[in-house]
């Protein structure tokens, strides 16, 4: 930890008072799940249980809000975010993160901030988060273990398969992000 991070404690503190409770659980549901796979997939817990934490900061805002932050952030926003500006919570969070937690750590605020679309090239921290977000006890996705990394990447592209099956299903855009992750994990199982 660095002299501007907060301690791992203070900002569970807060968190648990400003969100919402029922968020404020999925969140230390999906800490919890994150650090779970971290651990056989040899990959830092502390990372992950971190960016776990955060991920959903700004989940609770309001569309304008995230739209106004993204502005005042300088994210650039997709006309796919911007028909759904939920998300956006995850890039809005990951500077969140960084400005009013203090966390500096890249591969965590990228784990924040691509949690909900992926991305090609994603982390294995981000990959560790963004499967524990999906398949966190209180959601209806079911996961086995997973004992490895490539477990890890099976599990992931899963839920990007699921997460492109229910778009299409329901006659919703996909985001392109979510398009390239799919297509880069498909070329890394087949250079296994």
């Amino acid at each position: 930890m660095t002299s501007n991070e907060m301690a791992v404690e203070d900002i569970e503190e807060r968190l648990r008072a400003d969100l919402p409770r029922d968020l404020y659980e999925h969140i230390a549901r999906t800490r919890v799940r994150a650090v779970e796979i971290a651990i056989p997939c040899d990959v830092d817990p502390e990372k992950c249980g971190l960016a776990a934490l955060l991920h959903d900061c700004c989940r609770h805002f309001s569309d304008p809000w995230l739209l106004n932050l993204a502005v005042e952030f300088c994210i650039v926003v997709s006309d796919v975010e911007r028909d759904k500006p939920v998300l956006l919570h995850g890039p809005v969070g990951a500077e969140m993160a960084r400005r009013n937690f203090g966390v500096t750590d890249e591969e965590v605020l990228d784990a924040i901030r691509y949690h909900t679309t992926g991305r090609a090239g994603m982390s294995i921290v981000g990959q560790v988060v963004y499967l524990a977000d999906k398949t966190e006890p209180g959601k209806q996705a079911i996961v086995s273990k997973v004992r490895s990394r490539s477990e890890l990447r099976s599990a992931v592209l899963g839920q990007v398969d699921g997460l492109v099956l229910r778009c299409v299903k329901n006659a919703h855009p996909i985001h392109p992000l979510s398009i390239e992750m799919r297509n880069w994990l498909l070329e890394a199982r087949a250079e296994d």
